[in-house]
């Protein structure tokens, strides 16, 4: 279990992300309701965990892919930036910094500079590495910001910073996936999915991560991790 900054918060009882519930009334589920097609986030997790997937089709993911490319700020290995890209990541970090680790969980945000040089650390480790930002989305408002180093995803909603290792689903570094951030009122969710030459796969399994943070709460944190693909 990943402890917390002031507290070591218990991930709440499982709970479908909103965006994944919306898909399904569309789509609906490639497995039995009793099947795992969605875990609770744990340490280790790996695609050896799920035995269903769920299908969305190819005009609701470009509806979310749309909505990520307005969010992405940067991709190095699509080598993409936007001209103040320095700008939204000295913000971010200018955040963490004032927020001070209020219920962080995880491989949390400790710092983040305007070159792109972030710190992703359990709350209590000492000395962590400073490692590039290989993918960066923010919202226009500053209230949602996602990021990738490494195999860590990192995110930011309303003060709050959580963080995951996913190298056992996606590999190191993610290579081959396609990233797209998706925000809703508590809630920030990263579509995962495998691609091909800049363009995601149909049939192949990718992975939908949801961050639910919920200040005040028993548990303030909820992740939750889908196995998705897309259909055509």
């Amino acid at each position: 279990m990943v402890s917390g900054v002031r507290r070591s918060p218990r991930l709440a009882t499982t709970c479908m992300s909103s965006v994944l519930l919306g898909l399904l009334a569309l789509a609906g589920p490639a497995c039995a309701p009793a099947h795992q097609g969605y875990i609770e986030w744990r340490p280790g997790l790996s695609p050896s965990d799920f035995d269903g997937t769920f299908e969305i089709s190819l005009d609701e993911y470009e509806r979310f892919d749309d909505e990520g490319e307005a969010y992405l700020v940067l991709d190095r290995r699509r080598g993409a930036a936007r001209p103040d890209a320095g700008d939204h990541l000295a913000a971010l970090g200018q955040a963490v910094e004032a927020a001070g680790g209020v219920d962080s969980y995880g491989l949390a945000l400790r710092s983040l500079d305007r070159e792109g040089k972030v710190v992703v650390a359990e709350p209590h480790e000492s000395d962590p590495p400073v490692t590039p930002v290989d993918w960066f989305a923010r919202s226009a408002d500053g209230r949602f910001a996602a990021l990738l180093t490494g195999s860590t995803l990192a995110v930011y909603i309303d003060g709050a910073s959580a963080g995951i290792d996913l190298g056992r689903l996606l590999g190191a570094g993610a290579d081959g996936y396609h990233l797209a951030m998706s925000v809703g009122e508590d809630e920030l969710t990263v579509f995962a999915l495998p691609e091909i030459g800049g363009a995601v796969t149909a049939f192949e399994a990718g992975y939908l991560v949801s961050f639910r943070y919920e200040p005040g709460a028993r548990e303030v944190w909820d992740v939750t991790v889908a196995r998705i693909s897309i259909t055509m």
